[in-house]
Order: C-alpha cells, then structure tokens, then sequence
C-alpha cells in the first residue's frame, strides 16, 4: 500500500484557564478552579467533532476495498447506505478515528503548585488537529459552547489552517502514481491525508 499525501490537517493548541475560589485546603469550596478544569476537560473529551469522511479518505477506501474482507468491501461499495457502520468502525481506533474527525487531545493539565493550597486558576492545554474542511474558528466556537457556563479565558498557543485538497488527477499526482507502481508493481496506490504536521 503507498499512500501519498493530498492533503494534510491543521492544528489548534489552547491554554484553558479556568477560574474559581482559591484558597487553604482546610476550608474547600465545594468546587475549585481544578474542579471546574477537570469537568471541562471531561465535556471536551465528551464532545468531539463530528466524524465526516472527506474525498480522500472515501478514495482510499474505494482503492483498499477490494483487499478486504467481503462485510468491509460490502460497507465501502455502499458508502452512502452504510456510512455509519464505517465511521463506526473507524472511530474504534486512534489511528483511524484521526482520518475521520478534528481529534480533540487533553495534553496538559496544572493546579496549585502546593499540596495545601487551592488556587483560583488553573489550566487545561489542548491540542485539536483540524480536518480539511473544518477551520481554526470553527474549534474555536466549539471550545467557548462546551466551556458556557463556567468563568475562563482561552489563549492559543499555535494554529495552522489546514491545507487544501490536492486533485488527484492531475500530471503530478499521475507522475507519482506512474513511479510508485514503476518501483513496487504490485502496491496499491491510493491519496491520503496527512494527520501530522509536515515542514
């Protein structure tokens, strides 16, 4: 199998702060800043962005399909019937769940620098990598829906929009697809998107 690169996803790292009653750890709030973090680190891992399978990702299943097995080729032949069983089953695993949706990762998280102390702010960074088709803004919107409610601030640390789709036919990509079978005859060559980032 050679995949080769049209397009590639963006990312979004963001410093959450969250706010709340600090404090000796003696006389605790019923909630503090950490508290609220931890709730909102919980709703973002709840709610991620919806799962879509954009034209690379349907092209490199409509080249693999027939190298699988017949309940997976019956599911890529019939795309537009049995879509939810294939985001279904591609959201089962880390590697694939990234071709199909903005991936939403907890990173870093910081409290009080005291065992005995409740500060009043606390941070959550979290870093989204961003399908084609989606933008730095649109995550944006979504972090400030899940976080309603509570008092924060948002700082973004990075972002990189990401790229656009690439045609496949085109010279280029003919030109690629010409050497690769010139090299390995017997792979399969399909488009793909990149789910790092590149320099």
């Amino acid at each position: 199998l050679a995949l080769v690169g049209i397009g590639e996803k963006g990312f979004l790292t963001l410093r959450i702060k969250v706010f709340g009653l600090g404090g000796h750890s003696s006389m605790p709030p019923a909630k503090s800043s950490l508290v609220y973090a931890a709730e909102i680190i919980e709703k973002l891992n709840n709610n991620q962005l919806p799962p879509q399978i954009i034209s690379p990702i349907a092209s490199f299943l409509d080249n693999i399909g027939g190298e699988m097995n017949f309940t997976s080729r019956m599911a890529i032949a019939n795309q537009w019937l049995l879509k939810p069983l294939l985001i279904n089953t591609f959201s089962k695993s880390p590697s694939s769940n990234a071709l199909i949706r903005t991936t939403t990762a907890i990173s870093m998280a910081k409290g009080s620098d005291a065992p005995n102390v409740l500060t009043s702010v606390s941070e959550v960074t979290v870093n989204f990598r961003i399908l084609p088709g989606e933008t730095v803004n649109d995550i944006i919107d979504h972090v400030n829906k899940v976080c309603e409610g509570y008092e924060f601030e948002m700082e973004i640390i990075s972002s990189r929009e990401p790229s656009a789709i690439s045609p496949e036919d085109t010279k280029g990509f003919h030109v690629i697809r010409k050497t690769i079978l010139q090299l390995y005859p017997e792979a399969i060559v399909s488009s793909y998107i990149t789910i790092g980032g590149t320099d």
